[in-house]
Parts: structure tokens; C-alpha cells; sequence
């Protein structure tokens, strides 16, 4: 009895391995393929994947370590907030390709949008394309230890944007790391990355860009309320709306980490302004509010 579809891995089926890691596992490989599949396969070989990753989802077993495949080229359509629900624990969404060879999930209409409340959740080099105006919001999560790699979220048209992009709303130790967030360069996005309740949630090494109206990271959004125990590390943020211009705004009771974050403003005024770390622990943030000049340390305090 074999312990998954491909005792040998899939690579000796002909699989690409670009772009992302394929996880070992003890539960099945899906693959999806929107050129060449079906939801009426069985979508356990690349020559007859599944046509949508909700589907793969519904195939899946909590908690087996189920992992699914996005081939390279692969296009859907997220026009509501049932497209595609990833629901099921233990799962890994890993897509294949590089640059916009990856799986491209465009949102047509501005309640399109992906829940994720399963937990132990991995989604991997996948693109989110806002391809309508006002996209309310991209990707939620609310399920615990999620973590969200090597993704990015980008506009088709500068009118075409989400008002937010990524929100954590209570769940615990999400992990976003290695992701692009490009927003428009016309007033329209709102924020970034939103967290509300989320703790232990961990962003590291993202780059936001764009005009973010609120902040390209933001725990005081809305009716967001304190995270504890975050970490916000090595992250290259831009906002060049010059209304607000807000890098990282953390509630002020919330706690954690921020440490090695370089930010971009043209917010035109003092750079402590435009980085509020909340009551978290500071270490080497910088901050430029005007072109042709080095970083200014934020918080401008120094422990001695």
C-alpha cells in the first residue's frame, strides 16, 4: 500500500518543482489546472487535475497532511466569498511557476474573497489580482497557525484595487512571510496587511508598496482591536500617499517585536509620525519622509 499518489515524488511524473517546495507527506496530492482540468476528475495525476483549487479543498482530509498542487498558468475566478473557501485543516496550497507563470486568482467582483479558517494551513507562490475597483477584501484569515509564503498580491489597473488586501481577524500564530504586496499608485487601497486580535501573528520579510490610505500595515484599522505577542521584522514598506502616509500603526495596548524595518513616506512630516510601534519593543526601524535623504531611527529614543 503506498502512502501517497506518488511513492517516488511527484517530479518523476513530470511536475516542474519551480517556484515553491513540495512538502512531504503522508496524505494525497491533488493537482489543479484550470487549461486542462475538470472538478469532475479525480485530479490525483497532472494529466487529469482538477479545474479549481476549491475543489481540491472538498477533496481533502483534515489533518492527514493533504497537499494540493497549483499547476504553472493556472487562472480563476474569485467572484464571491464562496470561490474558494479553504476550510479543511492541515492542508498545503503549493503553486508552481514563477513571475506570473504562477497560479493567477483574479477577484471580479467586490465581494469576491478567500476565507481561510481551516488551521495549520500552508498557502504558497500564489498571485491575488484585484481585476475590478473597490475589492472590499482579498484573503481573511481567521483559522490559527496559518502561514501565507512567497505570495503576492498585485492590481491589473491603477482604478482596479482592493480596499484591503490581507486580514488576520483572530487567529493566533499566522505567519506571513516573503510576500509582495503592490497597491495602486492613486489613493484607493486602504491597508495592506490588517490585524485584529491576532496573536502571535508574525510578518517578516515583505515588501508593501503602493498608496496605502490608512497604513500598509495596520492593527488599529477599523474596529481592530490589541494583538499581543506580535513580530514585525525586516519588512520593506513605501506608502506614498501623502494625506496620511502611515508605514506600521499598532494598537496602542498591543505588544510584540519590531525590529529591521525600513520605510518609505512621503507623508511630509516628522518620520516617528508615520511609524507607530503601539507598546511594542523597537530595534533599528528606519524611516524616510522625502526623497535624497538617509533614514531617521524610529522611535527616536535611545536605552542607554
Amino acid at each position: 500500500m503506498t502512502i501517497t499518489n506518488f511513492p517516488n515524488g511527484v517530479s518523476s511524473f513530470g511536475v516542474p518543482l519551480m517556484g515553491a517546495s513540495i512538502p512531504t507527506t503522508l496524505g494525497n496530492i491533488f493537482f489543479v489546472h484550470s487549461g486542462s482540468g475538470s472538478d469532475g476528475y479525480a485530479g490525483v495525476t497532472p494529466e487529469r487535475p482538477l479545474a479549481t483549487i476549491n475543489a481540491a479543498v472538498d477533496k481533502c482530509t483534515a489533518d492527514q497532511g493533504d497537499v494540493i498542487i497549483v499547476m504553472p498558468g493556472h487562472a480563476e475566478n474569485i467572484s464571491a466569498a464562496t470561490s474558494l473557501v479553504v476550510d479543511v485543516d492541515g492542508i498545503a496550497i503549493i503553486g508552481l511557476g514563477r513571475g506570473r507563470n504562477r497560479p493567477v486568482l483574479s477577484f471580479s467582483a467586490t465581494a469576491g474573497r478567500i476565507p481561510v479558517s481551516g488551521t495549520d494551513v500552508l498557502i504558497e507562490n500564489l498571485v491575488f489580482l484585484s481585476n475590478i475597483a473597490d475589492v472590499v477584501a482579498g484573503v481573511t484569515v481567521s483559522g490559527d497557525d496559518v502561514t501565507i509564503r512567497n505570495c503576492e498580491w498585485a492590481v491589473a489597473a491603477g482604478n482596479k484595487e482592493f480596499l484591503l488586501m490581507l486580514d488576520v481577524d483572530d487567529g493566533d500564530r499566522v505567519i506571513i512571510e516573503g510576500c509582495v504586496f503592490r497597491a495602486s499608485t492613486t489613493a484607493g487601497t486602504n491597508t495592506g496587511i490588517r490585524f485584529d486580535v491576532a496573536h502571535g501573528l508574525v510578518i517578516r520579510g515583505c515588501e508593501l508598496r503602493g498608496d496605502y490610505t490608512t497604513a500598509a500595515i495596520s492593527g488599529t484599522a477599523g474596529s481592530a482591536a490589541a494583538s499581543t505577542d506580535v513580530s514585525i521584522v525586516n519588512n520593506l514598506i513605501e506608502n506614498i500617499d501623502t494625506t496620511a502616509g502611515m508605514l506600521i500603526d499598532v494598537h496602542d495596548t498591543g505588544t510584540g517585536i519590531l525590529s529591521g524595518n525600513m520605510g518609505f513616506t512621503l507623508f511630509a512630516t516628522a518620520p516617528e509620525t508615520a511609524l507607530d510601534p503601539g507598546n511594542c519593543l523597537c530595534n533599528e526601524n528606519y524611516v524616510v519622509n522625502a526623497v535624497d535623504e538617509t533614514g531617521t531611527l524610529v522611535p527616536t529614543a535611545v536605552s542607554t
